[in-house]
């Protein structure tokens, strides 16, 4: 092990490293630069397992940062497990890595709007609109997890949970058909932000 790995080691734990989590990080497959990938994840507070989802040689070190801070962008597994599919080179996924942030910060100011005004209605759609124009994004789908106090204003009851999702689909131009597949491949993405109605309607 070289000097700048002792010195990373040390650092872990005087960050306060379980012994397992020092354990991953001695990895002699890693280089330097993968293996701090892996204690900024550890330091970052992120689960020893989400971890342990990106801690593995194969895998560059922009991949290795990618799913590090997609995980701490709020991805879920499926999100993150597309970014670990080899056959998938960083400049191909990129695209996909910016239009899933972009969607994740629509989603929760949809949401946002949502809470305050009391359903999606006008004002909600005022904010979509709004919000692609200015991204360039048209979703394919934005759907609705609630109880309507009446569905076809779309309002939302004082207190009553909701959840809005938007669905978008990617391609990826395939860079090397000898994976086993050939021409562009469509990915789809969601994002998903959850709130609680604000306003209450007098029955």
């Amino acid at each position: 092990m070289d000097k700048l790995r002792e010195v990373q080691l040390l650092m872990a734990q005087s960050e306060g490293f379980t012994s397992e989590q020092l354990a991953l990080l001695e990895n002699d497959e890693f280089n330097f630069e993968q293996a701090e990938q892996v204690r900024l994840g550890i330091k970052q507070k992120l689960p020893f397992e989400k971890v342990l989802q990106y801690a593995k040689p194969r895998f560059s070190i922009e991949q290795m940062e990618l799913i590090r801070r997609g995980y701490l962008n709020g991805w879920n597994p499926e999100e993150v497990g597309l970014y670990s599919r080899p056959e998938y080179s960083l400049p191909q996924m990129f695209p996909i890595f910016t239009t899933q942030l972009t969607l994740n910060a629509e989603a929760q100011s949809i949401a946002h709007i949502a809470e305050v005004t009391g359903g999606a209605g006008d004002e909600v759609n005022a904010e979509i609109t709004r919000l692609q124009t200015a991204s360039g994004i048209m979703v394919e789908s934005i759907n609705w997890d609630t109880t309507w106090l009446n569905s076809t204003n779309k309002t939302i009851q004082l207190r009553t949970p909701f959840t809005v999702t938007l669905t978008k689909k990617v391609e990826i131009p395939v860079i090397n058909p000898a994976m086993g597949e050939s021409g562009p491949v469509t990915v789809t993405l969601h994002a998903s932000a959850s709130g609680i109605s604000e306003v209450y309607y007098k029955p």
